[in-house]
């Protein structure tokens, strides 16, 4: 005996208009818009420890986790010019000291003796929260967080350094914590204010190209969603 409800059924169905399947289809790359995926999660290709060998440290979850790593940093070894840098961050605990350097031009001999090496690169700091030069969003040991909006540790905290000519700029959770003009600190080891500072070399005069680079300072800090979008010259 047919069941009371197939006409109504089949009615239904012969009304209905069905999409064809696109096979061809597939989830856009992030190279369609600029931006490039420094890592993704899966693979450590391009990432080298601070003494330069390649970095072949188990994945942690998605993540790159630079602790201990065999150098101070955990570094790209491409190096860029003007760009846009996102990625995120979860620190071990409120005392963790890491960073993320921009334009660090060698990597391997950074922490070297500074009578012979005067520094390279920028860092934002990622560490303790507050206001100060050594703050969790300031350009370390140059310019100061200008507010705290450092997570909790063991929360992720999303960073964006904005590199452009002599411009660079830290966001920390969409907002803006630090911006140096590197043309305006035209004498070394002192800031505009006149106060001294680590760098023996003026930082109108630091490069404007280099490594990406996470800080290994003996505490575990992971970083994931590692991407940037590299700009025109001006």
């Amino acid at each position: 005996m047919p069941h009371p409800f197939l006409p109504a059924i089949l009615a239904l169905a012969a009304n209905l208009t069905f999409l064809p399947i696109d096979a061809t289809a597939t989830v856009p790359r992030s190279e369609e818009d600029g931006w490039r995926i420094l890592f993704d999660g899966s693979s450590t290709e391009g990432w080298r420890n601070g003494d330069g060998s390649p970095y072949d440290d188990p994945i942690d979850d998605g993540t790159l986790q630079v602790f201990q790593n065999g150098g101070a940093f955990v570094y790209h070894e491409d190096v860029f010019e003007d760009f846009i840098l996102r990625c995120e961050v979860k620190q071990e605990t409120e005392r963790t000291n890491s960073g993320v350097f921009v334009r660090l031009v060698d990597p391997k001999t950074h922490h070297g003796p500074p009578s012979r090496n005067p520094r390279t690169g920028f860092e934002c700091q990622v560490g303790p929260g507050g206001t100060g030069i050594h703050s969790f969003g300031a350009i370390y040991d140059l310019v100061p967080a200008a507010s705290n909006v450092a997570r909790p540790a063991g929360e992720w905290n999303e960073i964006e350094i904005r590199c452009q000519g002599p411009i660079v700029t830290v966001s920390v959770n969409g907002t803006q914590t630090a911006t140096l003009n590197t043309e305006e600190w035209p004498e070394p080891t002192r800031r505009p204010d006149g106060s001294r500072h680590k760098f023996l070399t003026a930082i109108k005069d630091h490069p404007r190209v280099g490594h990406i680079a996470f800080q290994d300072h003996g505490a575990r800090a992971w970083y994931r969603n590692v991407r940037i979008k590299e700009l025109k010259a001006d």
